[in-house]
């Protein structure tokens, strides 16, 4: 009876051995598997920080040209005012100052021009980098 209990009890240490054993691998797999995907999410991690990155130098960049475009408007005014002093004045060589004033004026415009299109292509680039 004695050795019956001792075969049973030894029975039921192998299967519990087992059962230990097999709950480990399955653990391991697991942590393997946990590891795999933590690795990969930080991958992932780290692209979506660079391109929060870079979002955000093509949005500094946009910052300072439109900064730029704003202070070529004031310039613009400034010149405008101008003429309106020089019509007012009447000086002799109007024509002169006026053409001289256009030149600047049409220089003006080409780099407000410029300064848009730039804005417009980081815009483009901001909104592809998000998608």
């Amino acid at each position: 009876m004695e050795r019956k209990k001792a075969c049973i009890a030894e029975k039921s240490c192998i299967a519990i051995e087992r059962s230990h054993a097999s709950r480990e691998k399955r653990f391991m797999h697991c942590k393997r598997r946990f590891m795999h995907c933590e690795g990969d999410s930080c991958i992932a991690g780290k692209g979506s920080c660079i391109a929060k990155e870079k979002i955000h130098a093509l949005q500094e960049k946009i910052h300072a040209l439109r900064e730029r475009f704003m202070h070529r408007g004031k310039k613009i005014h400034a010149l405008q005012e101008k003429d309106s002093c020089i019509a007012e004045r009447r000086f002799m060589h109007r024509e002169k100052r006026d053409s001289c004033i256009a030149r600047e004026d049409s220089c003006i415009a080409k780099e407000i021009h410029a300064l848009q299109e730039e804005i417009y292509t980081l815009q483009k680039k901001i909104h592809a980098a998000r998608e």
